[in-house]
């Protein structure tokens, strides 16, 4: 999850605002400027490549580079999330396991209700 630019502006004019007010809050002065900075790069670049982070970018870069259209790249997006679906097997609850004290363990649980063993 990435922040969005507008974020940053926002809260770096605030603060520059702020600490114009005040003669003792200098430092707040830059770390506003900074945060007003940090916020327009983040726009523009979002703005150029049209994606929200670098990771993005370059997996668009890519694509591009292989001559895939908008709708290959989203069918592509679509096949690696079926294989990962096909690979994640559904736990079922009737799935059970024993505990070294003798309790019924479902796979997904952490800990064993009756004496407390830790799983993971």
């Amino acid at each position: 999850m990435s922040i969005h630019g507008l974020v940053f502006i926002i809260i770096g004019a605030f603060v520059l605002i702020i600490s114009f007010f005040r003669e003792q809050l200098i430092f707040f002065r830059y770390v506003g400027g900074l945060f007003l900075i940090y916020g327009t790069f983040k726009l523009v670049f979002k703005l150029i490549t049209g994606a929200n982070s670098k990771k993005e970018a370059l997996q668009m870069q890519s694509n591009y580079q292989q001559g895939l259209t908008p709708q290959q790249m989203q069918q592509q997006a679509q096949l690696r999330q079926q294989q990962t679906n096909k690979n994640q097997q559904p736990v079922y609850r009737t799935q059970t396991f024993k505990c070294r004290c003798g309790n019924d363990v479902y796979p997904n649980n952490r800990f064993c209700s009756n004496c407390g063993f830790r799983f993971r």
